[in-house]
């Protein structure tokens, strides 16, 4: 029974002295050595990214076009009762138009004028919209809109 009880002693001393230097969990694990599937969710948080050497993440090239939209404008003179007119704007140079349209002084009330068509110009540098006066109104100051971006930055697909 000595023999037992002095086992038992001499074990749990062991026992103490393994627990009374515990490393922290961070010491085992060496810099740089787990992949993205090993960490838990939401376990690095902002402070501990370098976030000037990820460069633009992929669903922010969106964005980063988003930010150089200009907008164009021009105003022209509507022709007048049963005729039509063409309007066009031309973007900057080194942008393409990407969408465009028109605005009228009659469109809150009972306009004559009518807008026949709204297109990019044919090399896409611009914005081209065709009004049409249906009326006896007299000849009338229109609006041609241009929205463009740079020209790198749009891509054409293929047919």
């Amino acid at each position: 029974m000595a023999v037992a009880l002095c086992a038992l002693v001499i074990a749990s001393g062991g026992t103490a002295l393994a627990a009374g230097q515990l490393v922290n969990g961070n010491a085992l694990i060496a810099k740089q050595s787990l992949s993205g599937n090993r960490l838990a969710n939401h376990s690095v948080t902002r402070t501990q990214l370098a976030l000037r050497q990820l460069g633009v993440l992929p669903s922010a090239t969106l964005a980063t076009k988003l930010a150089s939209v200009i907008y164009r404008s021009a105003y022209f003179t509507a022709v007048g009762s049963y005729q039509r007119t063409v309007g066009t704007v031309a973007c900057p140079h080194g942008t393409i138009a990407v969408g465009g349209g028109s605005t009228s002084p009659n469109e809150s009330g009972a306009g004559t004028d009518f807008l026949i068509d709204s297109r990019p110009v044919a090399d896409g540098s611009g914005w081209q919209v065709t009004v049409e006066n249906t009326g006896g109104a007299p000849l009338q100051q229109e609006t041609v809109w241009a929205v463009c971006l740079p020209a790198a930055s749009v891509v054409t697909p293929t047919p």
